[in-house]
């Protein structure tokens, strides 16, 4: 089988090449302008290369990238680009955006009408939108999407007890299938636990900056008055074990 050799129309490439490379030094063109012109050629350039089957990112232009390179020296990227905001733009609905970022960002398919409308005005008025207000503007007119209602607690609970995986609920907390008797014993697990970390990491944080004795004396009368001795000299006797069991550990 012989393959089909398709004849590109030379002349007419040539030509887009030179048109495109003085556009593009052209200085006195409006840059949003410009960019839509460029695009526009770079689209009728792109046509003169025929479709040979599809590769793993879609039509294959054999030419194509080679074209751009050593005609206009501009990038593959950078022609899409172009050639997206021409075919969005080339009406010339765009205002004088004098961004390549910000024309390509407006120029996806994915921003709304009402986005691109809400820029130009502002750009006329004499605004500097940069690209992260275009962001949020693009964000503000795209429609809320419908959240999923969420699960009762203990719906939740069951759900996860049923599929054996964490469920977030209505409560916004994570659910695991605990049994109400798991659920108490992790609770007083978790205010024992916590309690003496708090404490551990107070005391730790006074006694950067004060004495027990100064501690005493900066405390009112009536706040320590029901401090017992012996609780004092427990809890010291543990916290001396606890800080053997962590160097044990270590």
């Amino acid at each position: 089988m012989t393959a089909t050799v398709h004849q590109l129309p030379t002349n007419n490439l040539e030509r887009l090449g030179r048109e495109i490379k003085n556009l593009w030094a052209n200085s006195t063109l409006e840059f949003s302008k410009k960019m839509i012109e460029v695009g526009k050629m770079l689209m009728e350039a792109r046509e003169q290369f025929p479709v040979m089957g599809r590769g793993g990112r879609g039509p294959s232009r054999p030419g194509w990238h080679s074209w751009i390179k050593h005609e206009t020296k501009i990038s593959t990227r950078h022609a899409t680009n172009l050639i997206n905001i021409a075919r969005r733009f080339g009406d010339g609905s765009i205002g004088s955006i004098n961004s390549l970022k910000l024309l390509s960002m407006l120029a996806s398919e994915e921003v709304p009408n009402a986005a691109v409308a809400e820029v130009t005005e502002r750009v006329n008025r004499g605004e500097r939108v940069g690209r992260e207000e275009v962001r949020r503007i693009v964000q503000s007119h795209r429609p809320a999407r419908p959240q999923p209602q969420l699960p009762t607690p203990q719906e939740a609970n069951r759900i996860a007890r049923e599929t054996n995986s964490a469920v977030l609920a209505r409560d916004h907390n994570y659910y695991f299938g605990a049994t109400r008797q798991a659920v108490e014993e992790a609770d007083a697990r978790r205010e024992v636990i916590y309690g003496v970390r708090e404490a551990i990491e107070t005391v730790a944080a006074v006694s950067g900056n004060m004495t027990p004795a100064q501690w005493v004396a900066f405390a009112r009368t009536w706040q320590i008055a029901f401090m017992d001795v012996p609780d004092i000299k427990r809890a010291g006797d543990w916290l001396v074990k606890l800080h053997e069991e962590f160097r044990r550990r270590s």
